[in-house]
């Protein structure tokens, strides 16, 4: 264990132990939630606690994949285990920043004008394929998402404490999109990539989705009369979890509040703390590597990916239950934070490098890790 150290401020070992025991209980309840995830999202850790880091970090997150593969899932079962509303926005090229925001309406029984909520007003919002979406109604979206409130005529609204925005982005259609402004890419704290699961995975999420729900069955026996008690002593009782296969409660708000609060607090060894700034260094053109600055456009501009670097391995490390971030954290996070930063030169294009291969050969220069170290890290 660490010591807990505040800028500015000195702690006396009585507070240290506390904070520390609490650090301990919330991260077991941070790994409960990771796998009560993962009963729903199978054969996905990775995904499922980078979410869950991005979270408990009060950021937002930019999930790339092809439709089906299980964003929406994920989604909503954190919003169940974390006790958030979640809601999905599927944009569309004629949306406007209202359809988001919501608008004033001319009430009649009132004789005065009302604000209507838009679908922005929940906790976590699913903004499905926002490349499809007009440049300005993107630009609302991203307003909201460094704010956490809308303007709405002379009023300004909050969007809550816990409000999340998690953007996907199809990669094979891109006719008629709008990309993201790469300068704005770096309101995301993670770019993450799902893919598809083994063969093993997809065959038993086609058993599950392709079979009859908890709900449903309940449903059935009803109309045959069965009682609720009649239909719980049919299910076997080590069945009574799983059937379904749906995610419970773990945390409440206030609890999630508590997460976020003591991520703040997760300790960052002082070999992590500068593996981030050389991280950041080599990952710009006027880096000293001409194997990265060569295919570089431009790389990650000012102190914000520092700091995004540093909020993200420490609530990385409490999703894990530890309270010191290592080496080895900044190492494994880099490519998901240094990516959306990022943009390639002609020359990558040309010779078919990619962002992955760029980042971990910086991860390689500076850190020692290869990225086969990395690919069974949680």
């Amino acid at each position: 264990m660490s010591d807990i150290i505040i800028p500015g401020a000195k702690i006396n070992k009585n507070a240290q132990t506390h904070i520390l025991e609490r650090m301990t209980v919330m991260g077991e309840r941070l790994k409960k939630c990771a796998e009560e995830v993962n009963i729903v999202l199978i054969d996905q850790p990775k995904i499922i606690n980078d979410t869950l880091t991005a979270f408990v970090a009060d950021a937002n997150l930019l999930l790339t994949g092809l439709p089906g593969t299980g964003k929406t899932v994920l989604l909503k079962s954190l919003g169940e285990i974390l006790g958030l509303e979640m809601k999905r926005i599927q944009f569309t090229p004629d949306q406007t920043p209202d359809d988001l925001t919501g608008s004033v309406v001319f009430d009649q029984k009132l004789g005065d004008f009302k604000f209507i909520e838009g679908p922005l007003f929940s906790d976590i919002i699913l903004a499905d394929e926002i490349n499809r979406g007009p440049p300005k109604t993107q630009s609302a979206l991203l307003e909201a998402m460094e704010e956490k409130q809308i303007t709405v005529g002379k009023k300004t609204y909050s969007l809550g404490e816990h409000f999340h925005v998690v953007a996907s982005r199809n990669p094979i259609e891109h006719e008629g999109t709008n990309p993201l402004p790469e300068a704005q890419l770096d309101r995301f704290l993670f770019d993450l990539v799902m893919g598809n699961v083994s063969k093993e995975a997809s065959m038993e999420i086609s058993n599950i989705r392709s079979s009859l729900s908890h709900e449903e069955y309940v449903a059935y026996m009803k109309t045959l009369g069965w009682t609720d008690e009649d239909i719980n002593a049919s299910i076997e009782k080590d069945d009574q979890l799983n059937f379904g296969r749906k995610a419970k409660k773990v945390l409440n708000r206030q609890e999630l509040a508590e997460c976020k609060t003591l991520a703040k607090m997760i300790q960052i060894s002082p070999d992590a703390r500068e593996a981030i700034a050389r991280l950041v260094e080599v990952c710009r053109p006027e880096n000293k590597h001409s194997e990265i600055k060569n295919y570089l456009l431009w790389g990650v501009p000012g102190s914000r990916p520092g700091i995004a670097f540093e909020r993200a391995v420490k609530a990385r490390c409490l999703v894990l239950g530890r309270t010191l971030a290592t080496e080895e954290d900044v190492a494994r996070l880099a490519i998901q934070i240094l990516s959306p930063r990022m943009a390639l030169s002609y020359n990558a294009k040309r010779d078919n490098i990619s962002l992955v291969e760029l980042i971990g050969t910086g991860v390689q220069h500076e850190l020692g890790f290869k990225q086969s170290d990395l690919e069974n890290v949680p």
